[in-house]
């Protein structure tokens, strides 16, 4: 019975898919507007990596400096 059901769901599961963007799709306003959404919160990871990147550089050489210098 538990194999039927499995069976079905792989089976329905493409139909309601292809109905989905059929039925479904978004507008290209939309589609625009959500690159455009994705761009930003990309650059925006990567500039926080990149102050991420930035502080730590700060702190290595700070730690390397003082190791340097101490007597």
């Amino acid at each position: 019975m538990l194999l039927k059901l499995f069976t079905l769901a792989v089976a329905a599961i493409p139909v309601l898919l292809f109905l989905r963007s059929v039925l479904f799709r978004r507008s290209t306003r939309t589609s625009q507007a959500f690159a455009q959404f994705k761009r930003q919160v990309d650059v925006a990871v990567w500039l926080l990596i990149g102050m991420i990147g930035v502080v730590g550089a700060t702190a290595f050489g700070h730690i390397a400096w003082t190791w340097w210098t101490a007597p």
